[in-house]
C-alpha cells in the first residue's frame, strides 16, 4: 500500500503550477483543505480546484448533441446518459478560462460534484473526479488509471482489478449502436417490458440490465470492441 504523500512532499513534484492570469484564484483548492485522495492526485500532476457549474446551456447543448439518447420520462427524470453535460460544462471552462494557454494538457482534481450536476455529494461517502484536457494520447488514460488505483489502495482497497473497454470515436460508436440495436430488436419479444420501452431511448443501456431474460441476451450481444476503427483500434 503506498504511504501517505505529505503536501511538503506535494508542492515539490506537482506538474501543474502556472494558473491563467484570468482565473480566480478562489477557484483552486489550497493544498492545505487535501485529504489523502487529494494528496495522491496532486503527486500525479492534477490541480485541485473547485468544480464547475452546469449551465442551462450545457443541458440543451447536451440534448442537442444526443438527439434521440436523451431520456425524458417520469421514471428516469429528464437525464442524460453518462452525464454528457458535466463534459459539456468542464469544456466550456476550459475555453472561457483560456486554459490552452497553459502548458498542455491540464490535469484537474475535482472533490465535489458538479453543481448543478444529478449527482449529489450525500450519494458518496468520498467523492474523487480526474480529468485531463489537452492530451488525445492513451497515455493520458493510463495517468487516469494509475492515479484512481493508487487512490483505492490508499482508502484500503486490495486485490484491485482493473477492466479496460473501448467504444472508439464516433465512427465506431455509430456502427455498434446500429448492430446492437439490430440485435435486441430480433429479441424484443425476449426482453422484459421496461427493457423493450429503453431500447426505444437508449439500446447501450440494455447492456447493464440485471433481469434473467436480459442478462442472457447479453451474453451474446454484440461487443463494442469488435466495431473499432483502425485509429480506435491502436489506440486502444
Amino acid at each position: 500500500m503506498p504511504k501517505t504523500i505529505t503536501n511538503k512532499q506535494v508542492k515539490k513534484n506537482t506538474i501543474v503550477e502556472k494558473k491563467p492570469e484570468k482565473i480566480s484564484e478562489q477557484k483552486y483548492i489550497s493544498y492545505d483543505h487535501l485529504d489523502k485522495i487529494g494528496d495522491i492526485a496532486i503527486y500525479y500532476g492534477f490541480t485541485p480546484r473547485q468544480s464547475p457549474s452546469i449551465k442551462k446551456s450545457d443541458i440543451d447543448q447536451s440534448k442537442a448533441l444526443l438527439d434521440g439518447d436523451y431520456i425524458d420520462d417520469e421514471d428516469r427524470h429528464s437525464r442524460l446518459p453518462l452525464h454528457v453535460e458535466e463534459k459539456i460544462a468542464l469544456l466550456r471552462m476550459y475555453q472561457e478560462e483560456n486554459l490552452h494557454t497553459l502548458p498542455q494538457p491540464v490535469l484537474f482534481y475535482f472533490k465535489e460534484p458538479f453543481k448543478g450536476s444529478l449527482k449529489k455529494s450525500s450519494e458518496y461517502n468520498r467523492y474523487c473526479d480526474l480529468e485531463i484536457i489537452g492530451n488525445s494520447r492513451s497515455i493520458a488514460e493510463a495517468t487516469l488509471i494509475q492515479t484512481a488505483k493508487m487512490i483505492l489502495a490508499e482508502e484500503g482497497y486490495s486485490d484491485i482489478c482493473v477492466e479496460i473497454n473501448s467504444i472508439g470515436d464516433k465512427d465506431s460508436i455509430a456502427r455498434f449502436g446500429r448492430d446492437l440495436g439490430n440485435y435486441y430488436r430480433k429479441h424484443i419479444g425476449d426482453m422484459h417490458a421496461e427493457c423493450r420501452q429503453l431500447l426505444k431511448k437508449d439500446p447501450f443501456e440494455l447492456l447493464t440490465c440485471q433481469n434473467e431474460k436480459c442478462r442472457k441476451l447479453n451474453e451474446e450481444a454484440p461487443r463494442s470492441m469488435n466495431f473499432l476503427s483502425e485509429a480506435s483500434r491502436i489506440h486502444f
